[in-house]
């Protein structure tokens, strides 16, 4: 039924998040610049979809690594906000589905 079908796009969406998330911060540990930044790609239009969140923009800014590069600090402070926002989403949608 639709509430099945609901179900498991929330679970998908949930579990490649956390995938890529994890993914992410290993990029970020071992400055690796442009894998990081297809990763923002990869997950911005998953993001996108579940409407206005304060994820997008941070995935926006770690898009441009494909082409830019920031300090190291700032990618720091983008994957922290990242990984904090992702949570609360991720929670949020958890809850949803009980």
């Amino acid at each position: 039924d639709d509430l099945d079908a609901l179900s498991q796009v929330i679970k998908s969406f949930i579990k490649n998040g956390e995938i890529n998330l994890k993914d992410l911060n290993k990029c970020l540990n071992n400055g690796d610049d442009r894998e990081m930044g297809e990763l923002a790609h990869k997950m911005l239009t998953p993001f996108s979809q579940i409407g206005d969140n304060p994820v997008v923009p941070i995935l926006v800014k770690l898009e441009r690594l494909i082409n830019e590069d920031l300090v190291f600090e700032e990618k720091q402070a983008l994957v922290n906000s990242l990984n904090t926002e992702s949570v609360v989403i991720f929670e949020l949608l958890k809850k949803a589905m009980v």
